[in-house]
């Protein structure tokens, strides 16, 4: 069974390492848990935020949905397929989006779902930290590896980052060669099952160091 009060210790604890948003919801979508990621996320009320201990939106029609998706799960089995949500933000920004995942009726539990939350504006921060800790990557190759992720192809990435062809083909190389992958699928592979979503000590503690 999942963990449904903060009390309950070393899982919750294990959320806060994550890089996604995870919130547990009552019934009226009120806030019961909200790991780091997503108090990160509420803080910059860029989509969401905090009031009265409940979630809000831009978009009153976005939240009123999330309700009513937590009000039909209210009761169905804990198989129940996750929901899909998405949440739109300001000055032409990418919405957050998530899964709402319903855990079903019991009288010992408080929480009626779990939101996961992903912040598109983190997930180049996220990879960069990831691919330098686990692969010991430079900043340009770091840089090089991430536009083949977004499927820019070599030349595109060599124009996008103002170097000669020639220099983007070493980073590329070198980028293998730290990775033990040969072909560019290989590397997005890689990248894609990698540990990408959890925190380190030290982007942690960047994290902490840009919200003061």
């Amino acid at each position: 069974m999942l963990p449904t009060r903060p009390d309950e210790g070393t899982a919750f604890e294990a959320l806060q390492w994550l890089y996604q948003g995870v919130l547990f919801l009552d019934r009226n979508g009120s806030i019961l848990f909200a790991n780091r990621a997503a108090e990160e996320i509420l803080s910059a009320q860029h989509g969401l935020r905090r009031a009265n201990g409940s979630l809000h939106a831009e978009r009153a029609e976005e939240i009123e949905r999330l309700r009513a998706l937590i009000a039909v799960s209210d009761g169905a089995p804990d198989s129940a397929m996750a929901h899909p949500v998405a949440f739109s933000r300001r000055e032409a920004r990418l919405p957050l989006s998530g899964f709402l995942v319903p855990l079903g009726r019991s009288a010992d539990r408080e929480a009626a779902a779990i939101l996961f939350l992903t912040d598109p504006d983190c997930e180049h921060r996220v990879r960069e930290d990831a691919l330098q800790l686990q692969f010991g990557l430079t900043r340009a190759e770091i840089a090089i590896a991430l536009a083949i992720l977004r499927g820019d192809g070599l030349a595109a990435a060599a124009r996008r980052l103002g170097v000669f062809a020639t220099t983007a083909r070493t980073h590329l190389d070198n980028v293998f060669r730290k990775t033990g992958t040969r072909r560019q699928a290989q590397l997005v592979r890689l990248i894609l099952q990698s540990c990408c979503w959890i925190r380190t000590l030290q982007s942690s503690a960047r994290q902490r160091q840009r919200l003061r």
